[in-house]
């Protein structure tokens, strides 16, 4: 994957000395120092590793100082931040770079606009209508290798205010005044800011930013532009990525805007910084608990109303509900139980169990109905149905077995034997094999 190697670095702004050679009006000018500034570049040919993860190939010229424009911009750095955050990239970058053998460190002269390329990091342009000098000759095979050694204005030409060329009328500027001198500061695109850059010799580093957006000048200039006053009151910028525990977090609108932290912390309800996460979220388990009214409803699980005292749990495989005075408790398409003074609900897998007492009505459609019965229970499991009762409980499991009107019956069934007994009046009936009507006492055995 190939990537831009002419990638901007930092604007330059001093007054170069006059040359030895200009005449009279160099006298006349203003002489800024040269900024001299220092770089760390190589050239990169590696997987960008991120906490263990291969987030993609990096094969790039690479300078420190553009790295936090080159890691919000480049696609693969924003993937690695997606894993790690925009810090972990920068400082892995910031690791492969200061620990390659081919480094460079690499020092710019006034009127010097830095790029770097794979075979010369330290290459740069130069601008300003300066011209490079080079020691021996320029490569025309490979123009991407030649580096200057300085970017000077030759005879015939002079400078003036920091420009190289013809001034016929010569350049008509005295030493300015601290007004003229911000007069003459240099100018930036419509919608930027002049500040400071780290490392300027003698302060008067500079670069042009939009603090709207600018991730380490959020809102204003973090380092003041050497151009202002010392009295001047600009806004002071923030360096987003400096928050603490941010792993993910950019600049919009001219405010910080977080949007991952590190482990414990969540972004703020503001989003502008990352707090201690109060409490621990489970993955699998919702506790719900209340009394006199209590609404606790887990879509499509259980809906538990208007209980004077109620509690859910849900978790992976199992459902709990249970209350009093009246708990409606409601698994759709398992057991509905409703007006019992005492009611209980637990579902698995494979088991459904309802019990109650004083007119519970238990309902497992298509299995089994008890209803009005003083008491009632019904169980079922994969392969077995039992249900018991007294004192007119109806039992139906269709086309097995009807016991119904008798004093005590009861039913079991399993997966190959039918029993069925019963005494007085008790009728059991399994179709097309034995009926046995109004005896005192009857017992049936289907294998």
């Amino acid at each position: 994957m190939k990537f831009s190697t002419a990638l901007p670095l930092l604007a330059g702004a001093g007054v170069a000395l006059a040359s030895q050679d200009l005449d009279v009006l160099s006298s006349r000018q203003v002489h800024v120092d040269k900024r001299g500034l220092i770089d760390v570049c190589v050239g990169l040919d590696v997987d960008l590793d991120i906490l263990g993860i291969v987030v993609g190939h990096l094969d790039v010229c690479l300078c420190l100082s553009v790295l936090p424009d080159f890691v919000k911009t480049n696609p693969v750095c924003q993937s690695g931040s997606m894993v790690g955050g925009d810090r972990e990239v920068q400082s892995t970058l910031e690791n492969l770079i200061n620990n390659h053998a081919n480094k460079q460190n690499c020092t710019y002269p006034d009127h010097a606009d830095p790029f770097c390329a794979s075979g010369a990091p330290c290459n740069y342009h130069c601008k300003d209508g300066f011209q490079p000098q080079y020691d021996d000759g320029v490569d025309c095979d490979n123009p991407g290798n030649n580096i200057p050694k300085d970017c000077t204005c030759p005879p015939p030409m002079s400078v003036c205010n920091g420009q190289c060329g013809n001034f016929p009328h010569g350049c008509g500027s005295q030493a300015p005044s601290s007004r003229r001198r911000r007069s003459n500061a240099p100018k930036c695109d419509a919608g930027k800011t002049i500040c400071g850059v780290p490392g300027g010799s003698h302060g008067r580093g500079w670069e042009c930013i939009d603090t709207t957006s600018d991730l380490e000048s959020c809102g204003g200039c973090a380092i003041a532009s050497p151009f202002d006053s010392l009295t001047s009151r600009a806004k002071v910028g923030v360096d987003c990525s400096a928050l603490p525990h941010v792993s993910s977090v950019s600049c919009k609108a001219s405010a910080c805007v977080v949007e991952a932290c590190a482990s414990g912390f969540e972004p703020s309800p503001a989003k502008d910084a990352c707090i201690a996460v109060a409490v621990a979220a489970r993955r699998h388990i919702v506790d719900a608990a209340g009394a006199e009214g209590l609404v606790a409803d887990v879509a499509g699980l259980v809906g538990v109303k208007e209980g004077a005292a109620g509690v859910a749990k849900v978790g992976r495989d199992l459902v709990d509900a249970a209350g009093a005075e009246g708990l409606v408790a409601d698994v759709a398409g398992l057991v509905g139980v409703k007006e019992g003074a005492v009611g209980d609900v637990h579902v698995l897998r494979d088991l459904v169990g309802a019990a109650g007492a004083e007119g519970l009505v238990a309902d497992v459609a298509g299995l089994v109905g008890v209803k009005e019965g003083a008491v009632g229970d019904v169980h079922v499991l994969r392969g077995l149905v039992d249900a018991a009762g007294a004192e007119g409980l109806v039992g139906d499991v269709a086309g097995l077995v009807g016991v119904g009107e008798g004093a005590v019956g009861g039913l079991n069934v399993g997966r190959g034997l039918v029993d069925a007994a019963g005494a007085e009046g008790l009728v059991g009936n399994v179709a097309g094999l034995v009926g046995v009507k109004e005896g005192a006492v009857g017992d049936l055995h289907v294998l």
